[in-house]
């Protein structure tokens, strides 16, 4: 990444991330899940390139949640580096609540105190250390899911 990165959500509006913020909230959730990212289709045009993919995490994986389609585009500098993204959720991607309620409903039958450390007023918290203690339930809960099959 160049120096000058800057990242942005559906539009380049305002200042963007800044290389920093953007690696940080990388590590503090997606880097914590094992991002495994599948690239669909890609083209380019200068030193642009608009890449569609489907990516899962550990997350996904572990609620069987088919993953998220989105595109990025990723423009470099005259070095090589990346100097800019765009990142385009797919408006098409299903709601993941509907594979996660299965757990959360059996996590809050047995697990509710480290249930309420992860998800508070029907939302993900996300940062590192709920990243990884999602990990640790949802693997609770798929042993628990599997023993009853």
């Amino acid at each position: 990444m160049a120096d000058n990165y800057r990242s942005y959500f559906m539009q380049k509006t305002g200042e963007g991330d800044d290389k920093n913020t953007s690696l940080n909230d990388f590590k503090a959730w997606d880097g914590q899940l094992a991002p495994d990212v599948t690239i669909l289709d890609h083209s380019s045009k200068g030193n642009t390139w608009m890449v569609h993919f489907n990516e899962q995490n550990d997350f996904s994986k572990l609620i069987g949640y088919p993953g998220w389609d989105g595109s990025m585009s990723v423009t470099f500098d005259n070095t090589g580096l990346i100097s800019e993204t765009i990142y385009f959720p797919d408006s098409a991607n299903p709601n993941y609540k509907r594979w996660l309620q299965p757990a959360v409903d059996w996590l809050s039958a047995n697990f509710p105190g480290e249930l309420r450390q992860v998800y508070q007023n029907n939302r993900l918290v996300k940062n590192e250390t709920a990243a990884i203690k999602w990990k640790e339930l949802l693997t609770r809960w798929n042993t628990a899911k599997n023993a009853r099959q």
